[in-house]
């Protein structure tokens, strides 16, 4: 479980994200998820999604079942 704020920022980390990231809640809460998990190559391509998703509500990767590639801390 991963939660951000509407500007990106991680607001919420559980367990599983530890584990599965290697980022304890302590040190990530408060940073940019996009400079935390998301991989350069697609930096752009989700600030742009989420500008998109709070400008029209619309979204291409919510409420579905999907496999996204991140970055482990080490």
């Amino acid at each position: 479980y991963v939660c951000i704020d509407h500007h990106g920022v991680i607001r919420d980390w559980n367990q599983q994200a530890e584990h599965t990231f290697g980022w304890s809640r302590e040190e990530v809460i408060g940073r940019p998820l996009d400079e935390t998990i998301i991989p350069a190559s697609m930096r752009e391509a989700h600030r742009a999604g989420l500008a998109r998703y709070l400008a029209t509500g619309k979204h291409h990767v919510l409420n579905q079942h999907i496999e996204l590639t991140a970055v482990r801390r080490d």
